[in-house]
């Protein structure tokens, strides 16, 4: 039943709060979970709980509501049986970490490295979630030239260790001009675009200073040997 279906989307809230927790050695927040979110009790009595997700469910099907799909019925329905909004808040990047809670309305005003580092955090945690709900790995993101907008280097380095306790592996590009941004990774691989001799194709490799293009080889693969795949 949906009130049952709602239920659960609750547990998946608090299990995404709860697996946004960030690793020692951040500062202020060390051990603190990134992401809270607050909501009222769900009923303890059954009638109650399927009462309040009834009235949602006839006021959506009424003449002149509109379309629903099947998230925004979810959500309505989970709304109704804590019967008030849910206030979510999470940190706000700073330079020196200082412990600064803010709703979540507020990341439209962070800073370009703000919504950067708080967006890679944000999506960690999601996907740590679902793969612990379908035993998949968490996988890798590509993060492509972040240094203009996380430009500091405390952004790029809690990016960095939160991803690693959540298991995701990040992948970041930067020019090969910019030697700040590359100093701060202890394995890099420099691409190129080549065409192929036979071919003309255009494709991605790894570039290691060699003139030679008879046998390519394509920067897809390198990545998972420098990943350990």
């Amino acid at each position: 039943m949906l009130h049952v279906q709602a239920s659960r989307a609750l547990d998946r809230l608090r299990a995404y709060q709860n697996q946004s927790r960030l690793p020692d050695g951040l500062g202020e927040w060390s051990e603190r979970r990134f992401v809270v979110i607050e909501h009222e009790k769900v009923p303890a009595d059954e009638s109650v709980a399927i009462d309040r997700v009834a009235r949602v469910v006839h006021a959506l099907l009424t003449p002149g509501a509109g379309r629903s799909d099947a998230q925004s019925l979810l959500f309505a329905a989970a709304r109704a049986l804590v019967d008030a909004p849910f206030r979510v808040r999470l940190l706000k990047p700073h330079i020196d970490l200082s412990l600064d809670r803010v709703d979540v309305a507020e990341l439209k005003n962070f800073s370009g490295g703000q919504r950067v580092t708080a967006g890679v955090l944000l999506y960690a945690t999601m996907t740590k979630v679902r793969a612990l709900s379908d035993t998949t790995s968490v996988g890798w993101l590509w993060l492509d030239n972040p240094f203009g907008q996380a430009s500091a280097d405390q952004f790029v380095r809690t990016m960095r260790r939160a991803a690693d306790q959540l298991g995701l592996q990040l992948l970041f590009t930067a020019a090969p001009k910019d030697k700040g941004a590359l100093s701060m990774f202890d394995r890099t691989i420099m691409l190129g675009r080549r065409s192929r001799p036979s071919s003309g194709e255009k494709v991605v490799v790894v570039d290691d200073g060699s003139r030679e293009l008879v046998d390519l080889v394509l920067v897809q693969r390198d990545v998972r040997a420098v990943l350990g795949e």
